[in-house]
Parts: structure tokens; C-alpha cells; sequence
């Protein structure tokens, strides 16, 4: 299944603070655990459980990143995860934090519907997660 409703903004920050801040503003109708893949290492750089309907931030080092991601209701570990009733999801395209001697631009990513959103997402096995 793929969805075209999320969407990712642009964060400028000119005040030469080291690492973009990446913010995950969620769907309130299920709970998220989500990985962000360093995309020039494959290795995963953090992971976050993020409660339905809030939103998350942090600052991670400039570079690209695949965020995957997966959703349910009762949080089970993180080797059963959500339990038989989770969904896998990853992006089809990265996401690129950047910064230079002027400052950084992060990102602020939206896991909800929203109209002429700009980020695709596919649902995946869990091998693929």
C-alpha cells in the first residue's frame, strides 16, 4: 500500500547550531516506533517510541536517512514490537539533514494525512523493517 498524504518540511536554522533538528509529528490513532537508517553507514542511528497524536524532535548529525517505522496499539518489546497486529512501513525516498558554516536545515516530518503531502511511504514485510 502506498500513501502520498504525509508529508516532510523544510526547518531552516541560521544560528550555526551543530546538528538539524528532525521533528515526527504523528496520527493520533495508533502509537509509532520508529529507526532512522544512516544512509552512507546501513547502520541504524536512533530509534523512537512516539505515543499517537504527539510529536517528537531531536538533532542528529547532518546526513541522508531512511526512516522506517511501525505502528500499533500495545507496545510489546522491542522484539515482538507491536505484537501480530503490527504495520511496517518505510519511506521510498531519504531524508537529507544538512549543515554548513551558515547553519543547518532539518526537517519536520508529518505521519498523517494531509492534502498534496510530499513524502511516499510503502508498506513493508517485516524482513525489510
Amino acid at each position: 500500500m502506498i500513501s502520498q498524504f504525509n508529508d516532510i518540511t523544510n526547518v531552516v536554522n541560521l544560528k550555526r547550531i551543530k546538528n538539524p533538528p528532525l521533528t515526527i509529528d504523528t496520527d493520533n490513532d495508533k502509537n509509532y516506533y520508529l529507526k532512522l537508517i544512516n544512509v552512507a553507514t546501513g547502520e541504524t542511528t536512533i530509534t523512537m517510541f512516539v505515543n499517537g497524536g504527539e510529536r517528537i524532535s531531536t538533532r542528529l548529525p547532518a546526513g541522508q536517512y531512511q526512516l522506517k517505522y511501525v505502528t500499533g496499539e500495545l507496545w510489546q518489546g522491542n522484539q515482538a514490537l507491536f505484537g501480530p497486529e503490527t504495520s511496517f512501513y518505510a519511506g521510498d525516498s531519504t531524508i537529507n539533514l544538512i549543515e554548513d558554516d551558515k547553519g543547518s536545515i532539518g526537517k519536520i516530518v508529518t505521519l498523517k494525512k494531509v492534502r498534496n503531502g510530499n513524502f511516499t511511504w510503502i508498506s513493508v514485510s517485516k524482513n525489510e523493517w
